[in-house]
């Protein structure tokens, strides 16, 4: 149940709507990568609604532990780089960091020029990831590890196709 919540507070935090309205079918695996690149990495199968394969992407979770990877691989679809039409975002695990978890995703926004889905590595560095669709931008937050100081920022897409942090700011808490 609290998983349930945890991910279902994570998809509201992205701006992604709880309905079943999915362009894509996704599915994802995760496997482990060889002795000489150790590490969990996924695979992820995007198929349009009549059941096409559009694309099979690769990558990899960010080193954490097995343990962390129980929301791995959980996909939402929204349209992060808010160019209208819809991307995937694969979790890449929970990492714990004090009295709190760091969310991570892999954004792999679609190109309708090509047809083709694009992950920028600059998406996986925001921690804890909001979509603000009305200033057209992602934002941040996460807890300092001295329990008061709220770290906040704001990234918007650069021309290039990669994310770029332009802000930030601190309150603290009495």
């Amino acid at each position: 149940m609290k998983r349930t919540i945890i991910l279902f507070i994570a998809a509201l935090a992205l701006g992604i709507s709880t309905s079943n309205a999915e362009e894509y079918d996704v599915s994802v695996r995760t496997f482990d990568l060889d002795s000489q690149d150790p590490g969990p990495g996924y695979e992820c199968i995007i198929r349009n609604k009549d059941g096409k394969t559009l694309q099979v992407v690769e990558g990899r979770t960010l080193g954490y532990p097995r343990d962390m990877l129980e929301p791995f691989g959980n996909v939402w679809q929204t349209d992060v780089d808010f160019d209208g039409y819809t991307d995937v975002l694969i979790c890449l695990g929970f990492e714990p960091v004090s009295d709190q978890h760091f969310v991570r995703y892999d954004a792999w926004l679609y190109n309708p020029d090509d047809g083709k889905f694009y992950c920028p590595d600059t998406f996986r560095e925001i921690i804890n990831p909001e979509v603000d669709r009305e200033e057209t931008r992602i934002l941040s937050h996460y807890i300092a590890r001295d329990g008061k100081t709220r770290v906040y920022s704001a990234f918007y897409w650069q021309r290039d196709g990669n994310i770029q942090r332009v802000g930030e700011s601190w309150t603290v808490e009495p």
